[in-house]
């Protein structure tokens, strides 16, 4: 029998900037149901702002943010579409950029990553405080 239980939390929204207010609250919201200090919970609703963001800059299809709480953390990965490579724009690229340095400044396991998918993400995570 398994021990290493899991809780699974998504939202999708629309991929316009009127979504990204709503969907950082979710994730601040996330993380303060779960747990997590007060001192965090602003830059969770940062890191969930600069990825989507971020989707935003790629023409993403949607935004998504999903979170999955194991193991005394909550992880969060917002899927980033597929056209920033390509972009002509070295503005885009630039803000891509220093979103991704922000959220690795904020978590220290912040990262641009690959989905069990195969497609572009970004992942951080944050402590859960052990409930004795």
């Amino acid at each position: 029998m398994s021990t290493d239980l899991e809780e699974r939390f998504w939202i999708d929204l629309r991929p316009e900037a009127a979504y990204v207010g709503p969907a950082r609250i979710f994730g601040a919201e996330l993380a303060r149901q779960s747990g997590v200090s007060e001192e965090i919970l602003d830059d969770v609703k940062v890191a969930v702002g600069e990825a989507l963001s971020r989707a935003l800059n790629t023409k993403a299809l949607e935004l998504r943010v999903k979170a999955v709480l194991r193991d005394g953390r909550l992880f969060f990965e917002i899927p980033q579409g597929d056209g920033l490579e390509s972009s002509d724009s070295s503005t885009d690229r630039l803000m891509a950029a220093l979103s991704l340095e922000l959220i690795t400044v904020l978590f220290e396991d912040g990262e641009a990553a690959t989905s069990e998918e195969g497609d572009p993400v970004i992942r951080f995570s944050v402590p859960i405080p052990s409930r004795a």
